[in-house]
């Protein structure tokens, strides 16, 4: 049954830009307009921005590769104690760097139009334009109604990503094709007696594809990172001729070492098992934990949680990871990582690393920045916290979050956004040395503490 088309809601188009606004990724007044609604909050995505610190400050997935390469990769390589750790270090330091690109620019673009069109069939072709519907933030998706408030607000705008803008911007040097959704050809793909009917099977489809790819988005961050220790330890193996963690190789003899290692090479499978369940528990169990929350009625316990923080999931543009599935994809990677380990003393090493790395990126950038934001408001004049509005949670009180760039620009507040971006920096810096240089440094201490206890109690052994 097809829909009439005055049944669905047009609105006027925007106005056509200049041959300035053309090629700049900032937004012109008039166009900032268009594309917000809600008080201010993003329909579907971020605003879009110029410039290196604005791309930082909204891309949370290169905002992590940054702060790794800086902070762990480039550190811990230099710092490592022998070749071998090294070239272990290297491996690391290289998926890292590597994933960035393969995950938002390679896989996820593919994974999006493939799944909309061959397993929910919204879309009838792979390369259709209303496979873009998979950006509807989850909080559009909560029932029928609220759909059809989201796509019709998406419907308005460009289809395009921050990848797509920046390659006709520098590249192709010319204006990014603008390709919307269509709303009829999306309502016409699915049967239906009433436009609510049809809206509630657009909703269930949707929520669909957005469980399958962020459970393929997982596997495919989780699992390399996750491997990568007991690749590590079969390379070493054969290029050493001996089992150990390779950090230790040249501080003691080859059968202390080795001995060190022999109970993990004994569990091996064991914790690989292990490492294998927990990661297809996260692949599988959490999309379809969300998926399951936002679909059912109820709005108290597990699915009222999840109805709350559900947009929190959403992908910036449907392919840059946001902050909290990018910290459950890390968890499932460093636990890969954590059970490689070969002794006792590298379960240290990677517990610390990874504590560290999670505590800094996942809770101190945003300490830090609310510290520096209330500093900055109190003596600068600048409106970087965000308001109480009458919340009355302690931590709120003490450590009110900051604004998003996307709202600092609404401002009208030129000082406000400089500000921010200077503590985005300087926060930047300040945990890249504390996560680059410090940590390694305790940690080399450690290994060289137990690997000498080790090789006192062997001598003790032989008086």
């Amino acid at each position: 049954m097809r829909i009439e088309k005055q049944q669905i809601l047009t609105y006027p188009s925007p106005p056509t830009p200049t041959s300035r606004e053309q090629y700049s990724i900032v937004p012109s007044a008039e166009s900032q307009g268009a594309r917000v609604a809600n008080n201010g909050q993003s329909i579907h995505s971020r605003l879009q921005f110029k410039g290196f610190t604005d791309l930082m400050m909204t891309n949370v997935f290169l905002n992590k590769a940054l702060f790794d390469l800086t902070a762990s990769d480039i550190p811990w390589v230099v710092m490592a104690n022998n070749k071998e750790e090294r070239r272990e270090r290297i491996n690391r330091a290289s998926l890292s760097v590597g994933m960035v690109f393969v995950s938002p620019i390679v896989a996820l673009p593919f994974v999006n139009r493939f799944v909309m069109s061959k397993i929910v069939k919204l879309t009838p072709k792979l390369f259709s334009k209303n496979y873009n519907a998979i950006r509807l933030s989850n909080k559009y998706l909560l029932n029928a109604q609220k759909t059809e408030e989201g796509l019709k607000e998406l419907a308005q705008k460009s289809s395009s990503n921050e990848i797509q803008r920046l390659y006709y911007k520098y590249i192709r040097r010319k204006p990014v094709p603008e390709e919307k959704i269509d709303l009829d050809s999306l309502l016409n793909g699915v049967d239906g007696k009433s436009a609510e009917e049809k809206y509630e099977k657009i909703r269930k489809k949707i929520l669909t594809a957005k469980s399958i790819v962020l459970g393929s988005d997982f596997l495919l961050i989780a699992a390399p990172f996750g491997h990568v220790g007991f690749f590590n330890n079969k390379q070493t193996e054969k290029k050493t001729g001996q089992i150990g963690y390779s950090a230790e190789l040249k501080m003691a003899e080859k059968e202390i070492v080795v001995n060190r290692a022999a109970k993990y090479k004994r569990k091996e499978r064991i914790r690989y098992g292990i490492y294998l369940a927990s990661l297809a528990g996260l692949v599988a169990g959490m999309p379809m934990a969300i998926k399951h929350g936002l679909l059912s009625p109820k709005k108290t316990g597990f699915s009222g949680v999840i109805k709350k923080i559900g947009e929190k999931f959403d992908y910036h543009e449907a392919i840059f990871i946001s902050r909290l599935p990018m910290f459950f994809a890390f968890i499932g990677a460093h636990f890969g990582v954590f059970m490689a380990s070969r002794n006792k003393t590298e379960r240290k090493d990677n517990g610390i690393r990874s504590s560290t790395s999670f505590a800094i990126f996942f809770g101190g950038d945003l300490l830090l920045a609310s510290v520096l934001g209330r500093l900055s408001d109190k003596f600068s004049g600048t409106k970087i916290v965000k308001d109480n509005n009458g919340k009355k949670s302690l931590l709120y009180k003490i450590l009110p979050p900051v604004k998003n760039l996307e709202e600092l620009k609404t401002l009208n507040s030129p000082k406000s956004v400089r500000n921010a971006k200077g503590i985005f920096w300087a926060n930047f810096v300040f945990l890249s040395a504390l996560m680059g240089v410090i940590t390694p440094y305790l940690i080399n201490r450690i290994v060289k503490k137990d690997v000498k206890e080790d090789v006192k109690k062997v001598e003790e052994l032989k008086r």
